[in-house]
């Protein structure tokens, strides 16, 4: 994913509607943010509110860029 899908050119009508964050789920400095948005495989990507912090998308699994351009873009419109 980090090689392949999100420095690919088709990611880029995504790439300004989130903030995108790597978190490293078994690091200990990581525990507070995997506590509190569980993961039920790796990876997971999550799209979260930032004024509520309510999940509001949730991705299991690898993806193409197609699959994770749909993905953020379906669940960031207004």
């Amino acid at each position: 994913m980090r090689s392949f899908v999100f420095p690919d050119a088709g990611l880029r009508p995504a790439k300004d509607a989130v903030v995108w964050l790597s978190v490293e789920a078994e690091a200990p400095q990581n525990r507070e943010v995997v506590e509190k948005f569980p993961a039920d495989g790796l990876p997971t990507f999550l799209l979260i509110d930032p004024d509520t912090e309510k999940v509001i998308g949730r991705w299991l699994g690898t993806s193409s860029v197609n699959e994770m351009r749909q993905f953020v873009l379906d669940n960031t419109a207004s």
